[in-house]
């Protein structure tokens, strides 16, 4: 039957190759061959996959679940977003599914792509499985490690594409024993249908979500907004936060929704080698970015004996960095604020507890000495 439809399957194939080429072929060689290319990741990949436990042991987001972060500390896993928790009633109703079924293709398929996409969001790292060591060389994920593309995917995420194999599955079988109802006579039905229905009640009460929990977001500085708005900048003009943190001027942008570029931030970049790495680690800044985000950092924790850089290393900070605007949360009489007016002179725009500053052919003021 395959080799009977191959050639409409292949013509086929070539119109929607071409129909992509078209729609998103652009796009494609920009994200492979364009100015931010990348290889590799930020992330020690090596290292990721799921644990055979994960299978059974429920998360905190679903309503039975047990502790969640006690077994995920025990076992040395980082929390992401994914989980692979299906429960042992629901992988029980798959295998039996699999083997009652295993003549319908379609069932068949659907159980085979779920057991290969599991088998493979176990990583390619050496795992434990009820006491018996599996070596990572003996995982099929394991050797497409340094393919492209799949170099830079974790391995755990293919379990959130085999819950939908196992979907899959579940649909075609619950279909084939609706039809056994159907046929069934008298009794006999009404029992057959009877079973289903509880057969999937009991493998759905593992998997009920809990109301997702609320979680406070990172309050806005007051000025903030007033600030970015009386520094008369224009769209995506690049703004300076210093201190440097991971996130939170990224945070406040989103919340405000102003029409600024952050410098720095939380994105993943490609360094001068083309390595995938976060913005602005120690790796992403050149030795004056370095220095500056360093000294203004430990101002900012008032930590004893710290110096400001010279006025050339904060020249050339600035020259590298290219901001149209430089803005810090904190008072003039601060030693962060007096750091900074230092070397800039009076803020552009003061509100509340945010001081900003213009740049416009930065030149050096006297830096004042930092206590």
């Amino acid at each position: 039957q395959a080799l009977d439809r191959s050639g409409s399957a292949l013509a086929g194939l070539a119109v929607a190759v071409g129909v992509t080429l078209v729609i998103s072929g652009y796009a494609l060689w920009v994200q492979f061959h364009g100015p931010l290319t990348e290889h590799g990741s930020p992330w020690g990949l090596t290292q990721w996959g799921s644990q055979p436990a994960d299978f059974v042991t429920a998360p905190d987001n679903v309503l039975f679940h047990g502790d969640w972060l006690q077994f995920t500390s025990r076992t040395g896993q980082s929390k992401l977003e994914y989980f692979a928790y299906l429960g042992w009633p629901l992988l029980a109703a798959l295998l039996a599914a699999a083997i009652f079924f295993w003549r319908d293709l379609r069932i068949r398929m659907a159980a085979i792509t779920f057991a290969l996409l599991e088998l493979c969001s176990l990583g390619g790292h050496a795992t434990t499985l009820a006491g018996w060591h599996i070596s990572g060389d003996l995982l099929p994920w394991h050797w497409v490690l340094d393919m492209p593309v799949v170099s830079q995917a974790l391995p755990n995420r293919l379990s959130i594409l085999a819950d939908g194999a196992a979907a899959v599955l579940l649909a075609f079988a619950i279909d084939r024993l609706a039809g056994a109802v159907r046929n069934a006579p008298g009794r006999l039905g009404i029992a057959l249908a009877a079973t289903t229905a509880a057969t999937v009640v009991l493998v759905s009460l593992p998997v009920i979500p809990r109301p997702v929990p609320a979680s406070s977001v990172l309050p806005v500085p007051g000025g903030w907004t007033t600030v970015i708005a009386r520094l008369h900048l224009q769209a995506g003009a690049p703004v300076l936060v210093l201190p440097l943190s991971e996130s939170q001027e990224s945070e406040w942008q989103a919340a405000t929704g102003e029409a600024i570029s952050v410098v720095e931030g939380y994105c993943i970049a490609p360094n001068p080698s083309g390595q995938a790495l976060l913005c602005g680690i120690r790796a992403m800044l050149t030795a004056p970015e370095r220095a500056v985000a360093v000294h203004a950092s430990q101002i900012s924790r008032g930590v004893p004996g710290t110096h400001a850089p010279s006025r050339a290393t904060m020249a050339t900070a600035i020259s590298e960095w290219r901001p149209a605007a430089i803005v810090t949360v904190a008072s003039t009489r601060s030693p962060l604020g007096r750091y900074l007016i230092g070397y800039f002179g009076q803020p552009t725009v003061q509100s509340g507890s945010v001081l900003g500053w213009r740049i416009r052919g930065f030149r050096h003021a006297i830096p004042r000495p930092v206590r």
